[in-house]
């Protein structure tokens, strides 16, 4: 990476056997953007579905096809099927985050 650190993290082999199982944090950690605007990063839950749902809103048709190489309009994304299924963590191994701008403005989310 031109101008920043690559940083790699070894992965214990006894840990990873235990990873899919291992407990969900409820947050994994504050970051500060470029402009100081400070984030914290934490598993989505299924109260975060309205928000997903503006979330979508907010896509273009580029990146909706990008994530799902195919065209899929706004109705489709929205489903509380689809939703329930992203907004509900039940391992580690199937995470799904969000960042909300502190103080708990949810502006940014992040699926899988």
């Amino acid at each position: 990476m031109p101008g920043g650190r690559r940083i790699r993290q070894r992965v214990d082999e006894t840990n990873y056997q235990n990873w899919p199982s291992a407990p969900i944090p409820k947050i994994l950690g504050t970051w500060i953007a470029k402009d100081k605007t400070k984030f914290t990063v934490r598993p989505i839950l299924p109260e975060d579905e309205s928000l997903m749902v503006k979330f979508h809103g907010l896509l273009s048709e580029r990146t909706v096809y990008l994530r799902y190489l195919q065209p899929m309009m706004l109705q489709d994304r929205v489903t509380h099927e689809r939703l329930a299924v992203s907004a509900t963590v039940i391992t580690i191994a199937r995470l799904a985050l969000i960042a909300e701008e502190k103080p708990r403005k949810r502006k940014l989310t992040s699926l899988e």
